[in-house]
């Protein structure tokens, strides 16, 4: 038997699934009176009743991943809610060679009523509807994105409860009109100086984002938030960033280390003497680039590196002197037993996220070190005055105006050794090519 072709194609988002080989094929339409907030209609076929424990299984035979091919997105248009959970009859793809089982695993949702109920079927709370959306939506994974679109919807949630806001507390309720309002409260904000225009940016993207979670569709929204603004946003550094005094850093590494995080200290000095960002440091074959600093006189940072920039074809080197040595000491050192980086060998890069390295910020930010951002920009800057012998333009440095050459090499330079490859990114870590202001 051959497998059915898909039906319920209108299905808002991908939620994970199981997928282990079984022998039965799948041949069973899910009913085209499956309707948004309806019980589901028996099938064809008898097939068990879905449920949390079921599961999407597949035939080895296919040479492609089985959900590339049969692929059921979130179970909203299908639901069906029972004992306090939300299961579902999802879709099954185009036909192709895969044979499946008849039942279909879908991970609980954190739906709590009907899609047409209040919050959209997400609770009774406005703050609390937005962030179990945006986790429906990303599948319970990205939990990065996933926090900063939900700090940035508290945001919205909260002017919405305050004086100058509508006072709702149901998604429903929230129009185009409200958006624009919030978009003219924000424009106040960034007047006042209290936030800037990439922060405001960012609000109404991430409430477009969410709402979008919340309904299934992008029927309301701010088309253009920077038009909605009448501002566009910048992203040159103008001030210098912190971490640059080594004194400074050595009181940081001190504190760190005087409350048991020693690995977080080595980050630290592994972020400021290479420019390492936060994943690298962490996952950082540590006995590699102790290797190749003792060997080759530079490292190559290849392990946690954004966007799948590793391997031959983009080789990231970082000359060695005696503080690249000194960070990989010490992060050699605190290195757990049996790990070739920062993590234990039973520890997860989340887990070590939220219980060590989050409870750490407080030290660098009593510091004046708003992140470890901050020392990838400082690393930056020293490699600006090492390249060319000036002070980097957010320095107060204006190599630019007398040799334009030398500067964008050396904007050239850093690109490559930060792992961006842009010369033009490099502005938000060492100022760009006009008048700034130093810090003091």
């Amino acid at each position: 038997m051959t497998p059915c072709a898909g039906t319920e194609r209108n299905i808002a988002r991908r939620p994970s699934y199981d997928v282990s080989p079984l022998p039965s094929p799948l041949c069973h339409h899910v009913p085209s009176q499956m309707q948004r907030g309806l019980s589901p209609v028996s099938p064809l076929s008898p097939v068990p009743p879905l449920s949390p424990s079921t599961s999407l299984n597949s035939s080895s035979s296919c040479k492609k991943k089985a959900l590339c091919c049969n692929t059921a997105k979130m179970p909203f248009p299908s639901a069906q809610h029972t004992g306090g959970s939300w299961t579902a009859l999802v879709p099954i793809g185009k036909p192709c060679c895969c044979t499946y089982s008849p039942t279909i695993k879908v991970k609980t949702m954190a739906l709590v009523g009907r899609r047409d109920g209040r919050n959209f079927g997400y609770g009774r709370q406005l703050s609390y509807a937005g962030r179990q959306a945006l986790e429906d939506l990303f599948a319970g994974g990205h939990f990065a994105t996933v926090k900063a679109h939900g700090d940035r919807w508290q945001a919205f949630v909260r002017w919405c409860r305050s004086e100058n806001g509508p006072g709702y507390n149901d998604a429903r309720q929230i129009d185009r009109q409200t958006l624009k309002d919030y978009a003219a409260y924000l424009r106040q904000q960034i007047q006042q100086g209290e936030i800037c225009t990439a922060t405001a940016q960012n609000r109404l993207s991430s409430v477009n984002r969410t709402l979008a979670a919340l309904r299934g569709n992008q029927d309301v929204r701010i088309v253009s938030p920077s038009q909605a603004l009448g501002q566009q946003r910048s992203s040159v550094r103008v001030l210098a960033p912190a971490g640059q005094d080594h004194p400074q850093l050595l009181l940081v590494l001190q504190a760190l280390a005087d409350q048991q995080h020693e690995r977080v200290a080595a980050i630290v000095m592994l972020a400021r003497a290479t420019g390492m960002r936060l994943r690298e440091a962490i996952l950082a074959d540590l006995p590699r680039l102790h290797r190749e600093a003792e060997h080759l006189g530079r490292i190559n940072i290849q392990d946690g590196t954004k966007g799948g920039r590793s391997g031959a074809s983009a080789p990231r080197w970082i000359n060695v002197n005696e503080e690249v040595k000194a960070a990989l000491k010490l992060a050699c050192e605190v290195s757990p037993a049996g790990s070739r980086n920062l993590l234990h060998r039973s520890e997860s890069y989340i887990a070590f996220l939220k219980c060590t390295v989050l409870p750490s910020r407080g030290i660098l930010h009593s510091h004046g070190i708003k992140g470890f951002h901050e020392l990838r920009a400082a690393f930056a800057c020293e490699r600006y005055q090492q390249l060319t012998g000036f002070k980097a333009p957010v320095n107060g440095g204006k190599l630019y105006t007398t040799d334009r050459k030398l500067d964008l090499h050396a904007r050239q330079k850093i690109s490559q050794e930060l792992g961006h490859n842009r010369v033009d990114v490099v502005s938000a870590y060492i100022g760009g090519r006009a008048c700034v202001k130093p810090m003091t």
